[in-house]
């Protein structure tokens, strides 16, 4: 017989975590399944710690094309361009990117913020918009086709991701767009949030910090603001990791092997 555990043992990760029967089903799959695959390896980490055999779980992580992924170093013409990509819901921290950027951009007119994406959380981010005084610096671009996000992302300056962990437990898992951000020799600002910080290498490709502080967001953009003399370096870095670990061919060819593996073992 299976114990429930106290509600403070439950790993509030996702939303789906928090569900008991969610767990129990888990226990199951793990029983029952030769192999999983996972997209980190926080995630591999989280998958043993719920019951998962070590042996079993394989990380195969996120590929994003290069080939769509241009590389240029970024360089401050006409202005510096932040860019924010998501759906407007919590997890993706836009209000504290915007609060951040209000306090960067105070008595400054060369910088810019758009933002792609939509969400329930639209009116909100427009009367905060307001209520900040950013309405001239601030572009809400709402949804648009990934050609036409490749198309802002390469012309943008500095990417940022502020993620948070949302009140009903739900998180990212390992943000794409932070891949192709880095993978076009853009430096970006994020988060340490779920495994974000396997994806970005603070300190070299980017800058992280804690969830919700805005102090340090706003921090970490003052400082690429007033050094774009760092901005090649942090770029080519970033294309370099991203080539090395996020490349669709060979997570492609990675997820081949896990299956060779696993179907290998059944033989």
């Amino acid at each position: 017989m299976i114990r429930r555990p106290p509600r403070s043992t439950l790993f509030p990760y996702t939303t789906l975590f928090r569900s008991w029967s969610y767990r129990l089903r888990l226990e199951k799959l793990f029983e029952y399944g030769n192999g999983f695959i996972v997209l980190s390896d926080k995630m591999k980490k989280r998958a043993v710690e719920l019951g998962a055999p070590a042996g079993s779980v394989h990380v195969v992580r996120i590929g994003v094309d290069m080939k769509r992924c241009d590389f240029h170093p970024r360089k401050p013409e006409m202005g510096i361009k932040f860019l924010m990509c998501g759906r407007m819901v919590e997890k993706k921290g836009m209000e504290y990117g915007l609060r951040a950027f209000a306090t960067v951009s105070k008595n400054r007119d060369d910088l810019f913020l758009h933002v792609v994406g939509d969400g329930i959380l639209r009116p909100k981010l427009e009367n905060l918009i307001k209520e900040l005084g950013i309405e001239r610096k601030v572009h809400l671009l709402g949804y648009r086709s990934h050609a036409e996000y490749l198309d802002f992302l390469h012309s943008s300056d500095i990417f940022l991701a502020p993620s948070v962990m949302a009140a009903s437990g739900d998180s990212e898992g390992t943000p794409t767009v932070l891949m192709e951000a880095q993978a076009t020799g853009m430096p970006v600002i994020s988060t340490r949030h779920s495994a974000i910080d396997e994806v970005v290498l603070d300190e070299e490709s980017g800058y992280l910090v804690e969830e919700k502080d805005v102090e340090a967001l706003s921090n970490r953009m003052n400082h690429l603001i007033n050094h774009p003399e760092i901005w090649e370096e942090m770029g080519l870095k970033g294309r370099a990791h991203v080539e090395r670990n996020y490349n669709s061919v060979s997570q492609g060819k990675r997820l081949s092997e896990v299956y060779d593996t696993v179907l290998q073992k059944l033989s």
